[in-house]
């Protein structure tokens, strides 16, 4: 199982590192890393690079949003650098990495910024003990044949 779900997202991982990129009119060289469920893209410091990491950031909490109910999603962080971060020794590591990844807290903490947007979550309604699905409990069920003669 655990296989299965680190493939999964190793997979989503490089799909989306791939999207931003494209996204962004960047080289797919632009992703330097992608690894346990994060990547890494360098790209140009400009208003217009930032402005479109967060609408790509909308359209994604959209797609997670109505695809997997918001149980699943993204959240893209970024910081500035220049090249000192990646020329002089341990600064990559020390300041950069350290720098991003209290950015990506903050940004998990705002997770499909709900506060700002009001998601339809058409999943719970009209749900109820008779009609829940009984795996994920969170949508309308469908009727299952073989559950209704075990309980006959």
């Amino acid at each position: 199982m655990l296989r299965g779900k680190s493939a999964y997202v190793q997979i989503l991982t490089k799909v989306i590192a791939l999207y931003v990129v494209e996204e962004l009119q960047l080289s797919k060289l632009s992703i330097i890393n992608d690894s346990a469920g994060k990547f890494e893209i360098l790209a140009p410091n400009s208003n217009e690079i930032k402005n479109e990491l967060i609408n790509i950031q909308s359209r994604l909490n959209e797609f997670f949003a109505k695809e997997f109910f918001g149980q699943t999603g993204v959240g893209i962080s970024f910081v500035e650098c220049g090249l000192f971060d990646f020329i002089e020794k341990g600064r990559y590591q020390n300041r950069l990495r350290k720098d991003l990844g209290i950015e990506v807290e903050k940004t998990k903490l705002k997770k499909f910024d709900l506060l700002k947007k009001d998601y339809d979550l058409k999943w719970d309604k009209n749900i109820t003990n008779e009609n829940q699905c009984f795996i994920c409990k969170h949508r309308v069920g469908k009727e299952n044949n073989i559950l209704k003669k075990k309980s006959m």
